[in-house]
């Protein structure tokens, strides 16, 4: 997904304008886009830059759970975490 440089506002139409623009110029397989991938990833962080604050708590434990199974473990040779930044 892109990095999102468009400005975010209390506006709802250049919002929606702002995820139309990301949608049409973020480099995505076409058969992503048709199963609707990139546009719920688009969704998801406009809903994250709406909510930053309230989304917070979950980030954090999401964080401190992923380093804890980060963690060198001892009867474990590997460790698979996955995921999207």
């Amino acid at each position: 997904m892109s990095s999102g440089y468009l400005a975010r506002t209390d506006n709802r139409f250049s919002n929606i304008f702002a995820d139309l623009i990301e949608w049409l110029t973020t480099p995505c397989p076409s058969a992503a886009r048709r199963l609707g991938y990139l546009r719920e990833a688009i969704a998801v962080r406009t809903r994250y830059l709406r909510h930053r604050e309230n989304w917070r708590p979950h980030l954090d434990a999401t964080r401190a759970f992923a380093e804890r199974a980060a963690a060198p473990q001892t009867d474990r040779c590997h460790t698979w975490l996955r995921g999207s930044s």
